[in-house]
């Protein structure tokens, strides 16, 4: 079932188009919708995070983190902000006009 699940992951491929090398898909869905009502599948990922960072000789538990900043979404203006700028614009046409 495991395999089954990964596979789907890891190839982005419909429920109903698993190969027949795996069970029923419909049996792989209900063992899976279990699992993630359970959180299962997030225990599942922390421990194989946990044991592959100690298999390496790292603490278990991270340390510090990156956050890649162009991945960051810039803040967006505020409304006040957007209605101050428009104002200024307008006062700027309005004297180059006059």
């Amino acid at each position: 079932m495991i395999d089954a699940m990964r596979y789907l992951v890891d190839n982005g491929v419909k429920w109903m188009a698993m190969p027949v090398d795996f069970p029923y898909w419909r049996a792989v869905y209900d063992f899976f919708r279990r699992w993630r009502t359970y959180d299962y599948v997030g225990e599942l990922h922390e421990r194989l995070r946990r044991t592959a960072r100690e298999r390496k000789g790292r603490n278990a538990e991270p340390s510090a983190g990156i956050t890649d900043s162009q991945s960051v979404d810039p803040p967006r203006p505020s409304a006040r902000t957007v209605a101050d700028t428009t104002a200024a614009n307008h006062a700027t046409d309005a004297s180059a006009t006059s």
